[in-house]
């Protein structure tokens, strides 16, 4: 059983918030890379909100993954039922971590090739900086025959025609918005340039 949460109030940066989610691992030695595939798409189907593997040795110097799933507490359950119908495992473990989020709005940009969903953040520093949906950019990318790139450069014409999202509750004092109404390059702080 995972632990309790921790009850005290946590203080970041404007901006930042503290989250707790529940961390399921089990150490898996004896699947198919393809069973494991499937088992990492269930779990996240079940609402795991991040799902990542990493090789280990196990007893005896047996290779094996380290598979683990980050989910919100109250999807405990369910989660875990996807390991015991899905895995090999006989045994999982449990644990409440912190986390610390970024402000962030979602929105949808058009471009002249279709629809491009975007994820704004906050930076501590101030301003916003904008990260397109990666399915959304390979699905254009495949249906026009276009480099991922000449893609982004299409987001990025499109995200300086619109107006930058206001500040995070909290943070709309007059230094902030004056602060950002000076940066003529709020754009340029995009995460489009290389992946």
């Amino acid at each position: 059983m995972a632990e309790a949460a921790p009850s005290e109030p946590v203080a970041g940066q404007p901006g930042e918030t503290a989250e707790s989610l529940l961390i399921q691992q089990a150490q898996i030695d004896d699947m198919s890379a393809e069973d494991l595939a499937f088992l990492a798409r269930a779990l996240r189907e079940a609402g795991a909100v991040e799902v990542f593997s990493q090789a280990v040795t196990m007893k005896k110097g047996r290779l094996g993954t380290l598979l683990t799933a980050l989910l919100a507490p109250d999807r405990a359950e369910t989660v875990r039922r996807v390991w015991w119908t899905h895995s090999a495992s006989l045994g999982v473990r449990e644990r409440l971590e912190r986390r610390w989020v970024l402000a962030r709005q979602a929105a949808t940009v058009s471009t002249p090739l279709g629809p491009v969903r975007i994820k704004w953040s906050w930076q501590p520093q101030g301003g916003w900086r904008a990260k397109p949906e990666a399915d959304d950019l390979a699905d254009l990318a495949r249906r026009h025959d276009l480099p991922l790139e000449h893609l982004r450069g299409l987001v990025r014409e499109a995200l300086s025609a619109l107006p930058r999202p206001e500040p995070p509750a909290g943070l709309r004092s007059e230094e902030h918005t004056s602060e950002l109404q000076s940066h003529s390059d709020l754009v340029c702080r995009l995460l489009l340039e290389k992946k």
